[in-house]
């Protein structure tokens, strides 16, 4: 197959999986494994026991958890009762779940009815996604797909919101909508992101300020479609991303419910620590007379170097038992590294990345990577 024909396969995976658009590093990955000649059941089989689709779609999960979540993944519903049992009993049959999610796929690709237009569009935004400037975003790329239906007009939808993403609000503070003649105002409690009014934070709760004599208020997070009783001065917003104008405040004084005003700039949750999805070798070389092994470390998205680390020895971004493996270049999500060899042969040494030496954008610090025993490539 053409490399766009892998990208489409490989995102329909993504979908299947992850229930998530393809990031661009993972996209990346992928597709040069394809292309270099990965077989499809290996493929499904190594997204099947990864980290993110063990809990979806993995052996962790019961055969009606597994059908659930692959149902709600491609299709955006719950399996009817017909669907259910027939699946059921092809899994029965199979015993093996890497070639039921190649049988389910391979049927809603060829029913040609709005199932298949569904999972089209899903892998069309999805591509989209992965070329966009937010595209090694994992919270975006959990929340792009949940606007995508099998209505061709919604890819444009996804489209719009990518650009939203690709080009966030500049940070305004939020205003007071008249007639509020106190000054009652709602914030986040934590901005730590990588400015102070960026919007983006691990902690989503927000603080609210109300007038004297409030007797009740209401939060809403979807732009009014539905309020929530408020208590106290402060309520907490789910992972996820919040556009501009959807997050806002109401409450009642004197028989009379006031707003106090909807942001104008959009706020992202990000609660999901970045963790290594891959770990290769990228080859040997030469510098100054030393010979060295080279790696590269991809994280689940885009990550910086922890200035509040205090762990292992600072002089190295990464350690082994053996020998240190030294920073070379921080990219996005990946991460490229060297350590000397007093040889170019085959080597194994066990890699360790400390818990908290990366964060992501809104400051969660990195898992902890062991590989105890990696084995670097001979010279050739």
């Amino acid at each position: 197959m053409t490399t766009i024909e892998n990208q489409q396969l490989i995102s329909s995976l993504y979908v299947a999986a992850f229930g998530r658009a393809a990031d661009k590093g993972g996209l990346a990955y992928w597709t040069e494994q394809v292309d270099a000649g990965l077989s499809y059941d290996a493929m499904i089989t190594s997204f099947l026991s990864s980290q993110e689709g063990l809990a979806l779609v993995g052996s962790d999960v019961s055969d009606q958890t597994f059908l659930d979540n692959l149902y709600g993944n491609v299709l955006s519903r719950a399996p009817d009762t017909a669907g259910a049992a027939y699946w059921q009993d092809r899994l029965d049959i199979l015993e093996n779940r890497t070639q039921l999610i190649k049988e389910y796929l391979s049927s809603i690709t060829s029913s040609g009815g709005t199932d298949a237009q569904l999972l089209s569009n899903k892998i069309e935004s999805s591509l989209s996604f992965a070329a966009s400037a937010s595209g090694d975003n994992l919270i975006y790329a959990k929340s792009l797909l949940s606007v995508v239906t099998s209505d061709p007009a919604s890819v444009a939808t996804a489209k719009a919101l990518n650009d939203i993403f690709d080009n966030p609000q500049p940070s305004i503070p939020p205003v007071v909508v008249p007639p509020v003649t106190i000054t009652p105002k709602f914030v986040l409690h934590e901005d730590t992101g990588t400015s102070a009014t960026d919007g983006i934070t691990k902690n989503g709760a927000i603080d609210v300020t109300l007038p004297t004599g409030t007797t009740s208020w209401e939060f809403t997070a979807d732009g009014g479609q539905s309020w929530t009783q408020g208590t106290g001065t402060s309520f907490s917003l789910a992972e996820g991303v919040y556009a501009a104008g959807l997050v806002n405040v109401r409450y009642e004084k004197g028989g009379v419910t006031t707003e106090i005003g909807s942001t104008e700039y959009s706020i992202v949750v990000d609660q999901t620590a970045p963790s290594v999805t891959a770990f290769i070798n990228s080859g040997f070389g030469s510098t100054n007379g030393v010979q060295h092994y080279s790696f590269q470390a991809s994280f689940s998205e885009n990550v910086t170097q922890n200035p509040a680390f205090t762990g292992g020895d600072a002089t190295y971004e990464y350690q082994s038992v053996t020998t240190p493996l030294t920073i070379n270049s921080i990219s996005g999500n990946n991460v490229a590294l060297q350590g000397e060899t007093a040889a170019l042969t085959s080597k194994t040494v066990e890699i360790i990345i400390p818990t908290g030496q990366y964060v992501d954008a809104a400051g969660n610090e990195s898992s902890g990577y062991i590989n105890s025993n990696f084995t670097t490539l001979a010279a050739g």
